[in-house]
């Protein structure tokens, strides 16, 4: 497994490692939708600053839009966080997930601007918030 999750008060912090598939990704993406309190979420910070690699293709990234589109059906207040540099994660994101997914994304070069970014959008600050 190439990621961990911290649960956050209406909220959930993944962070991303090594080389990630497609499968750990959709994985990642379940275990959030699944969380008892989804409903009340406000906010995901994804952070693939320490992703050295990845297997995911367009299809791939195609599944986990039509994810994000059936989650949007139980919470549609949701931000996402975005922790990355790397040009091909970036464009990734921005040219195949973002303009399908319906969801209001940031782009952040590390945590601290993410979770300034979140709150501006939620009034929850990710940093203050305990597991």
């Amino acid at each position: 497994m190439a990621y961990e999750i911290k649960w956050l008060d209406r909220g959930a912090h993944r962070r991303f490692w090594g080389h990630v598939t497609a499968a750990e990704f959709l994985q990642a993406i379940t275990d959030v939708q699944k969380h008892p309190d989804y409903d009340d979420f406000k906010f995901t910070v994804s952070n693939f600053l320490d992703v050295g690699s990845y297997d995911i293709s367009r299809t791939d990234v195609m599944t986990f839009v039509a994810h994000g589109l059936g989650a949007r059906c139980f919470n549609s207040d949701i931000v996402v966080a975005i922790v990355a540099t790397a040009e091909p994660t970036l464009n990734l994101v921005k040219s195949l997930y973002e303009p399908l997914s319906k969801y209001q994304i940031g782009y952040w070069p590390n945590d601290g601007e993410a979770n300034e970014w979140v709150f501006q959008k939620t009034g929850i600050h990710p940093a203050l918030l305990g597991n």
